[in-house]
């Protein structure tokens, strides 16, 4: 059991190694393009804030224009999707329910408070069954097994330093 650990262990440490080059690899090449093409980035990014710019004044507009006439369509491509939320205090709304349609109102247990009580003293519950599970973790620094040589299936990513 354990040498099937250590070798899913060794495989993660070897995806990791591979996308780790990649990520370098694609670190450097973007640089490259962004210095090489440092115009084009930056008109780009003058673009899709001017787009955005657009977008923001367009809706705003649209908005106000619904709240004056109710329209929804008020040119073509532009639309208003009505959205209904309700405002009211909840100690308004429970006191009103209470006496209208008690069947509204339900006792609510406090499950954080519950919880916090049955770990501490699980036999005062006897209703109570205590799980206890693993989870796993991995380190973010993997060392492999000595002798350790990750199969091409292992890294199954090209531009990995084996």
């Amino acid at each position: 059991m354990s040498e099937t650990l250590e070798l899913l262990r060794d495989k993660v440490w070897a995806a990791r190694i591979a996308a780790n080059a990649d990520d370098t690899t694609y670190a450097e090449r973007l640089a490259e393009f962004e210095a090489a093409n440092a115009r084009l980035v930056e008109s780009r990014k003058r673009a899709h804030q001017h787009v955005a710019e657009a977008e923001s004044a367009l809706r705003a507009a649209a908005e106000a224009h619904y709240r004056v006439t109710g329209e929804k369509k008020p040119v073509d491509g532009v639309a208003i999707r009505e959205a209904v939320s309700l405002e009211y205090a909840a100690a308004d709304a429970v006191a009103w329910a209470k006496t209208a349609m008690p069947q509204l109102v339900h006792e609510v247990l406090d499950v954080k408070a519950f919880d916090k009580v049955a770990k501490a003293a699980p036999t005062a519950v006897p209703f109570v069954t205590v799980v206890t599970t693993g989870k796993a973790t991995i380190a973010t620094e993997l060392v492999p097994s000595p002798g350790y040589r990750p199969s091409v299936e292992d890294l199954s990513i090209t531009g990995a330093p084996f």
